[in-house]
C-alpha cells in the first residue's frame, strides 16, 4: 500500500555553504519522488531531502554534495550543453 506519495517531500540546497534554498518534490509514482536543482550555479553543491509524513514525523536524507563548474556550456544556461 503506497501511502508514501502523500508526505510532504522538498529538496533543499546550499551553495558554497550558503544559506539553504526549498524547492518542493513532485512524486512521480513508485515512492519516486523528483526535484531540481538549478543548472545555472557555480561552486560547492550540498543537498538533502526532507520528508514529512501525515502525523508529521520527519525523515531526512544524507547530505549529498557535488562540485558545480562553469565548463562546456561557454557561460550559457542550458538544458543539454
Amino acid at each position: 500500500w503506497n501511502i508514501a506519495q502523500f508526505n510532504h517531500s522538498t529538496l533543499e540546497y546550499r551553495v558554497n555553504g550558503g544559506a539553504p534554498t526549498v524547492v518542493p518534490m513532485v512524486y512521480a509514482g513508485g515512492n519516486v519522488f523528483r526535484g531540481e536543482i538549478p543548472g545555472a550555479m557555480i561552486g560547492g553543491i550540498d543537498y538533502r531531502v526532507r520528508a514529512t509524513d501525515r502525523a508529521g514525523n520527519v525523515g531526512l536524507s544524507a547530505v549529498k554534495g557535488f562540485s558545480a563548474a562553469d565548463g562546456g556550456c561557454n557561460g550559457a544556461v542550458s538544458l543539454y550543453c
